[in-house]
């Protein structure tokens, strides 16, 4: 059955979150957390996140152990880059981590912190269904304008009208298309005349068409996390998958900051383009990124003078 809202809450917040779910659920508002909806075989990466972008809203139990939880953070930000509200239900007073700064800085939170606990899950039920009355009319299908209850039914054009209106946007795209082609002929014929007169100048090494930071200045890690503009740009299986390769790499390696956790799935196994004329890095026979691209060790990782490598293939700033 589908669900409205997703709750995202650490283990050590059940019983919290099980109040929250229901009172949501008492209010008409149907719920999905987990453990109790992930069916069984299921794997849970990817039911989660399959529920968080089938949700409408979101619903973050925060407290000191959700602020120390990786799959907490993670949650919460899939459903920002995803376009999901989200409602953060703060049972104690914890300042959220610096990845999830960027997010939350416009977000009306929800405190929660003294009793009766009730009280607080009644406004919070309330701001739920507040959000998903807004949210109503954004469920219909795609080219389909959400009708009023009790508006009139919109009035149709007859097959005569419809045909007119048909033919005359034909012709305007006909139109709107050669006009566009002569322009950019005119265009690419006086760029190439310019480029023909123009004085030979040696071509620079290519880069890739946007500027960085190193990550570390002085043993310390500066490298604030992915950038979520770009991000976005991916497509929606691979940001998937780098979500899924993020979990992976802080099971592995539970010491690393979630910032160093995304600068290492963003560059393992990235493949450099040929038109890089890489000097300093030492790539796999296919061109990829591996440890010892960077570390000058991988048999034993050398964690404490990785090169600064990252001019070979970025304009830095």
């Amino acid at each position: 059955m589908a669900h409205h809202a997703f709750i995202s809450y650490s283990t050590e917040d059940k019983t919290t979150a099980d109040a929250v779910c229901a009172r949501l659920e008492m209010d008409g508002v149907r719920c999905w957390m987990s453990p109790r909806d992930i069916d069984a075989g299921a794997d849970w990466n990817t039911a989660i996140i399959e529920a968080i972008s089938a949700s409408r809203v979101m619903v973050l139990v925060w407290s000191s152990n959700s602020n120390a939880s990786p799959d907490v953070i993670l949650e919460a930000k899939h459903a920002f880059r995803q376009g999901i509200p989200v409602i953060p239900f703060r049972i104690e007073d914890t300042p959220p981590p610096k990845s999830l700064e960027y997010y939350l800085a416009f977000v009306q939170w929800l405190d929660a912190f003294t009793p009766p606990l009730e009280e607080h899950l009644q406004r919070l039920s309330e701001r739920v269904q507040a959000v998903l009355e807004r949210t109503a009319n954004t469920n219909t299908k795609e080219g389909e304008e959400p009708l009023l209850a009790g508006a009139p039914a919109p009035i149709l054009p007859t097959q005569n009208e419809g045909q007119k209106i048909r033919h005359g946007w034909i012709l305007s795209l006909i139109i709107t298309a050669g006009l566009l082609t002569l322009v950019f002929t005119i265009f690419w014929w006086r760029e190439k005349a310019r480029i023909a007169q123009a004085s030979p100048t040696p071509t620079p090494a290519y880069k890739l068409p946007f500027k960085v930071e190193y990550p570390v200045v002085d043993g310390k890690w500066v490298y604030k996390g992915w950038d979520p503009e770009r991000l976005l740009k991916r497509p929606v299986v691979e940001r998937l998958k780098m979500e899924d390769q993020l979990r992976d790499f802080m099971k592995l390696d539970p010491n690393s900051t979630l910032p160093s956790a995304e600068w290492h799935v963003m560059h393992g196994d990235r493949e450099i383009p040929s038109q890089i004329n890489v000097r300093t890095v030492t790539l796999t026979q296919d061109r990829t990124l591996s440890c010892s691209s960077c570390h000058k060790r991988f048999d034993i990782l050398d964690r404490d003078t990785p090169r600064s490598t990252c001019a070979e293939c970025h304009v830095m700033n």
